[in-house]
């Protein structure tokens, strides 16, 4: 998804969305969901929304965004999603597609102080629902603090190696 997104072929990115998770492009004209199970994969809401903004459909992507209000804190610890970092990560991706991206940074941000470090780059860095903030001097901020820290873990690992 983020190469496509990278070289700007949207339509393609649309396609494989839907093609991962079919229906999903009828969420605008359904009832809007009351349960996740009716939500559908939050995750490809949120990049596709990402690809309408990026194609210019914003209309349609406000649409889908809306649906994505059904998550919020309490709904993940009261459905008993509660695995805080995951948590924060779903709560980030939701909020970057709704254009909140305070509320985004600041779940990021929580993730990574919870101790959020596997698969970073694909679920952050790569991931085009947050295109968005990458000139957020916080955000750089927080992927250089990720960076730092991977670079951290692999010197303890290189040393428990040579002993």
């Amino acid at each position: 998804m983020y190469l496509l997104f990278q070289q700007k072929v949207y339509d393609e990115a649309e396609a494989l969305l839907l093609e991962l998770a079919p229906g999903t492009d009828k969420l605008i004209k359904a009832p809007e969901p009351v349960t996740f199970k009716a939500l559908g994969n939050s995750g490809v809401i949120s990049q596709l929304v990402t690809v309408y903004r990026a194609q210019g459909k914003n209309q349609l992507a406000d649409q889908l965004a809306s649906r994505l209000k059904l998550i919020d804190q309490e709904d993940l610890v009261e459905n008993a999603f509660n695995f805080e970092v995951q948590n924060d990560l779903v709560l980030a991706e939701v909020k970057a597609a709704q254009q909140h991206y305070d509320q985004a940074m600041n779940y990021l941000q929580s993730a990574i102080d919870k101790g959020f470090l596997l698969n970073w780059r694909v679920l952050i860095a790569y991931n085009p629902v947050f295109t968005a903030l990458h000139k957020d001097p916080r955000y750089i901020a927080l992927i250089n603090q990720l960076e730092t820290e991977a670079l951290r873990q692999k010197a303890l690992q290189q040393v428990v190696d040579q002993r």
